[in-house]
C-alpha cells in the first residue's frame, strides 16, 4: 500500500467522478406508515452543516414544498476546536 504525503491528497482524487444529481429511492426509508397530515417536517443535522449534495436535506426541502409544510433545521449546538470553523457555523444557523 502506498503511503500518502501530508498536503498531497489531491493527488490522489480522480479528475472526474460521478456525482448523484437526484435522491436514490433506495437510501429512503419509512419511519411508520401513517401519513403526515400536519406539522413541520424536521432535518436534523448531527454533522457538520452541509447544503450542496445534500440528498436528506433535499428530500426534507421537496417533502416541505410537497406538503407545503414549513421545514425546520436542527443542529446541535457545538463547540468546535478551531475558530472559524465556530464562525462558519454560527453563522449559517443565524441565516
Amino acid at each position: 500500500m502506498r503511503k500518502i504525503t501530508k498536503n498531497t491528497l489531491l493527488n490522489y482524487i480522480e479528475e472526474y467522478f460521478d456525482i448523484e444529481k437526484n435522491v436514490n429511492p433506495i437510501r429512503i426509508f419509512d419511519y411508520n406508515n401513517k401519513q403526515i397530515q400536519k406539522g413541520d417536517i424536521i432535518y436534523l443535522i448531527e454533522r457538520d452543516i452541509r447544503p450542496k449534495d445534500n440528498f436528506a436535506l433535499q428530500f426534507a426541502l421537496k417533502k416541505s414544498e410537497e406538503l407545503n409544510l414549513k421545514l425546520r433545521i436542527i443542529h446541535p449546538k457545538i463547540n468546535y476546536e478551531v475558530e472559524s470553523k465556530e464562525k462558519f457555523i454560527l453563522i449559517f444557523i443565524l441565516f
